[in-house]
């Protein structure tokens, strides 16, 4: 029993081995192309490199140059399966682009009106201060019982608007009896001292001088005056 399947064996292997050399043609390779040098077409021989030869022969279908570019495809040839067996366009190396990003045009800058030069203000006015003028008067000699017009010694008319601030005058006593100096406006005293002495101070209420003013210094006595300055305030 043992050895009928012994037997059985080696005859099915013996009959599968005579039905494959029956589809070898002597001269061609397994694909029907002639063998070069005992090889097959496409036979890439073990790397020289490798002393061990352990890389074992690979087979490559023949290049047909012939076929403008057209080869034993993959599945994308024509009537191939999912392993090729067709014919088809050999797949070219395709260029990689990376994506572009959408061109934005620049935003316009936002507009500024020319701002208009700094100019610091004006000072604040400087305080106003009264303005005095001081007019003086030369005489130079004793007087008694006179009026000395001041009008038109100081040239008053000038003076339209300002305010009667003193009359002062420079004088020397050459008489004992009693003296005494008023100042008039118009008739009207406004001032009055007695006995100067050697200076007379005469200070008036508030009055205005108009261009038809007439300032007057009366002398009841007798006294030795050098100078008299009218003084005014605007």
């Amino acid at each position: 029993m043992k050895t009928t399947k012994i037997l059985s064996a080696l005859l099915l292997v013996l009959t599968i081995s005579t039905a494959a050399n029956a589809y070898i043609i002597p001269g061609q390779g397994p694909g029907g192309g002639p063998i070069d040098n005992g090889r097959p077409p496409g036979y890439i021989p073990p790397n020289d490199g490798d002393r061990n030869n352990s890389r074992p022969p690979q087979y490559q279908p023949p290049r047909n140059d012939n076929n403008n570019g057209w080869g034993r495809g993959d599945d994308r040839g024509h009537g191939g399966g999912n392993h090729g067996g067709g014919w088809g366009p050999r797949p070219q190396p395709q260029s990689y682009y990376p994506p572009t990003q959408p061109y934005y045009p620049p935003q316009p800058a936002p507009y500024y009106p020319p701002t208009q030069p700094y100019y610091p203000p004006n000072p604040p006015p400087a305080p106003q201060y009264p303005q005095v003028v001081a007019i003086p008067v030369y005489v130079g000699r004793s007087v008694s019982n006179e009026r000395i017009q001041l009008s038109s010694l100081a040239n008053l008319a000038a003076y339209s608007g300002y305010r009667i601030l003193a009359v002062t005058a420079r004088t020397t006593p050459n008489s004992p009896s009693t003296t005494l100096v008023r100042l008039a406006v118009d008739e009207n005293v406004i001032a009055t001292q007695t006995n100067p002495g050697y200076q007379v101070n005469l200070m008036p209420v508030t009055t205005y001088l108009s261009s038809y003013s007439n300032l007057e210094l009366w002398i009841n006595g007798s006294t030795y005056i050098e100078s008299i300055e009218v003084q005014l305030q605007r």
